[in-house]
């Protein structure tokens, strides 16, 4: 009795390690996915921030009038 006991423990403490590892696999694929999401928005965050700072740019130098700038801005904001 006591050696089925012993070997329940030691099977129990395998499958709860099988499963920790399954656990930390799937909670390091979803923090690296959450992380490429996060790293696609700052791209396009800093896509547009370069886009209107370019556009404030070609309108203050007087390359581009009021009308231009303003449906230039309309576009870049609605993407």
């Amino acid at each position: 009795m006591m050696i089925s006991i012993i070997l329940f423990r030691i099977m129990l403490a395998g499958e709860t390690g099988r499963l920790q590892d399954l656990y930390n696999n799937q909670f390091r694929e979803r923090v690296k996915a959450d992380q490429e999401q996060k790293n696609q928005l700052q791209e396009q965050i800093q896509k547009l921030t370069d886009s209107n700072f370019s556009l404030y740019e070609s309108y203050a130098k007087g390359e581009i009038d009021a009308d231009c700038f303003f449906r230039k801005k309309k576009i870049t904001i609605s993407r």
